[in-house]
């Protein structure tokens, strides 16, 4: 198992209100009105791969967002520091440098860790396997080569040329003609017996599993720091970040009661408890979350939800199966057209669009408060990696 560095959190003393409202302190202080927000604009530059495709819903009310986002991200990096030092103290930063490195390069080995000014670099890993959508997403999204992935790793487009090496399961046949030496997997897709069958193959194991933001950015730093890519996984953090800053500092006011739900064909519909990562990215968008004392989904029942009657319902998908649904016919969200679909996969996954899995929860909210009349939602574009409604399973994390 990885061995977990110490963390502090990037954010600590950045920017108070965040922390505060992790602990309960941060909604619900400006009851005159929605807070202006001076903090820094949408760092994120998404750059769209063309697959995405328009959801035509004939149903009364239109599912949903306009411009949802589900592309990979550029990256842009501002001007060295280093070209802004007088010359000769360039110069003599240099060679001081250039010249251990000189002296390191012959001795450095294929694969092994190398020591660089002193600091040992992590070792390199060349055949790393995913075992679960949410990793692939992270590492292949943030420049990291896979050699190995399940049949349900479908984002970024480019991992179908990448081999499965398992479906719910791994396939142990394939992982030993891959010889992995690195196995990236998700905690609520193995069991015990399932990770001693994995450290048999030789290979070095890390579990990725956060039940938090905060313990999602801190996973995704141990992640970059063993691979030595810390830069790059920095990056998409950022973007996270003023995703969230942006959502924080500008919620909806009055806060709507809000139900996620996971649609079925066969009308066995499922909610998402009101814990865990989703909960939190939800309460950081400015909804109090409808659902069971759970942090995953669990059956809906009809009974439950025509009581609880939210304001706003999301739903992982087409929200026309839903809407179908003749039992919640009567509910406040369907009558005032506020049943928004967003993309399966990254309402389902803690993968790597967390940040627009926030930016669209704040959109699907701000439509709530600041639409002057029921059926002016207008329609979603989804995009083609979303799962038909109803077929969520263990490889949808």
């Amino acid at each position: 198992m990885t061995e977990r560095p110490e963390f502090r959190s990037r954010d600590a003393g950045r920017h108070g209100s965040k922390s505060d409202f992790r602990q309960g302190r941060g909604r619900g202080q400006n009851p005159g009105g929605r807070e202006k927000h001076d903090g820094p604009p949408d760092a994120r530059d998404v750059a769209r791969d063309g697959e995405s495709t328009a959801s035509q819903a004939g149903h009364r009310v239109e599912a949903v967002l306009p411009q949802i986002e589900t592309g990979n991200a550029r990256h842009s990096y501002g001007v060295s520091s280093f070209r802004m030092m007088p010359m000769r103290r360039a110069l003599s930063v240099f060679f001081s440098l250039a010249i251990p490195i000189a002296v390191l390069l012959p001795l450095g080995g294929c694969g092994q860790a190398q020591s660089l000014g002193g600091k040992t670099r992590p070792k390199r890993y060349r055949n790393i396997v995913s075992l679960s959508p949410s990793t692939t997403e992270i590492l292949v999204g943030n420049g990291v080569p896979i050699v190995g992935r399940t049949s349900s790793c479908n984002y970024p487009s480019t991992v179908s040329r990448v081999p499965v090496v398992g479906g719910v399961k791994p396939n142990y046949e394939a992982l030993a003609r891959i010889k992995p030496d690195l196995i990236v997997y998700d905690a609520d897709l193995y069991g015990d017996a399932e990770v001693r069958k994995l450290q048999a193959t030789g290979a070095k194991l890390y579990r990725f599993g956060p039940q938090t933001l905060d313990e999602y950015e801190r996973e995704i730093y141990e992640m970059g720091s063993l691979l030595g890519t810390e830069t790059g996984f920095s990056g998409y953090l950022d973007r996270v970040n003023a995703e969230e800053t942006t959502a924080l500092g500008d919620p909806p006011t009055p806060q709507p009661t809000v139900a996620i739900i996971l649609p079925d064909a066969g009308g066995r519909h499922m909610i998402a408890g009101n814990k865990g990562f989703r909960a939190e990215c939800l309460r950081i968008a400015g909804g109090k979350q409808v659902g069971p004392d759970s942090d995953r989904f669990e059956p809906l029942s009809p009974e439950f939800l025509v009581a609880q009657d939210p304001d706003v319902i999301i739903v992982a998908g087409d929200p026309v199966t839903f809407e179908k649904d003749s039992r919640f016919a009567g509910l406040k969200a369907r009558r005032n057209a506020k049943v928004y679909g967003l993309p399966a996969d990254v309402v389902l996954r803690r993968g790597g669009r967390v940040n627009l899995l926030i930016k669209n929860l704040s959109k699907a909210l701000s439509l709530r408060a600041n639409s002057g009349s029921a059926g002016t939602a207008t329609t979603s574009t989804a995009p083609a990696e979303t799962a038909p409604a109803g077929t969520a399973s263990a490889g949808t994390n």
